[in-house]
């Protein structure tokens, strides 16, 4: 292992012991900062702030997370977004009086029918996002913000299926640098300039 330290992080280098055509006692090193098959051996670490480095570029982060992690925050979002937009159509139903502690007259139109307990909501939440069918829950014509409140909940749940198909296709494809690096024996220094000087760079 070989560490080279910068202003701000410090690498670690890992690299593979190989026994030498000398004999079992010696032994060769061989530097390798990619692995065969495109794979980086570079870890950074003690660096200030590490956690603010991933959030900058949360793309990759996220494409780099291991599976156990990348399956709990899609289940996590799923989840979250039923259960916030469960809340916001109680909210609804709680301003325009159909819950059932209101008493509603019998000629009252709900702006949901059969949402009057957060359970209902929560349901109805679930069945709009996922579109496996209302039953006896489906929107009336009597509330405008119902409208537009379940035109957001389509529009939001389209943007993050889309996401997260977008995310399963760039996991699943093999990455380019598997196909081109290569990892040789020999290397190459060449005379060309380096700013005002030539010489070997």
């Amino acid at each position: 292992m070989i560490c080279a330290k910068n202003n701000n992080f410090l690498l670690l280098f890992f690299f593979k012991f190989t026994m030498n055509k000398n004999g079992p006692a010696a032994l060769r090193r061989r530097r390798r900062v990619l692995s065969k098959d495109g794979r980086s051996n570079v870890r950074i670490e003690h660096i200030s702030g590490r956690g603010t480095l991933y959030l900058r570029d949360l793309w990759t982060t996220f494409l780099d997370m291991q599976w156990r992690y990348k399956l709990f925050l899609f289940s996590a979002t799923f989840a979250g977004t039923w259960f916030v937009f469960g809340v916001l159509w109680y909210l609804v139903a709680l301003v325009h009086g159909d819950l059932l502690e209101f008493d509603p007259p019998s000629n009252h139109t709900p702006c949901v029918m059969q949402v009057q307990t957060l359970t209902g909501a929560f349901l109805f939440s679930l069945e709009s996002q996922t579109t496996i069918g209302y039953g006896f829950r489906c929107i009336t014509e009597e509330c405008p913000l119902a409208i537009i409140l379940l035109i957001v909940q389509l529009v939001i749940t389209m943007v993050m299926e889309i996401f997260i198909t977008g995310t399963f296709l760039k996991i699943s494809r093999i990455p380019l640098s598997s196909y081109f690096v290569d990892i040789s024996q020999f290397s190459s220094v060449s005379h060309y300039k380096c700013g005002k000087k030539a010489g070997k760079c």
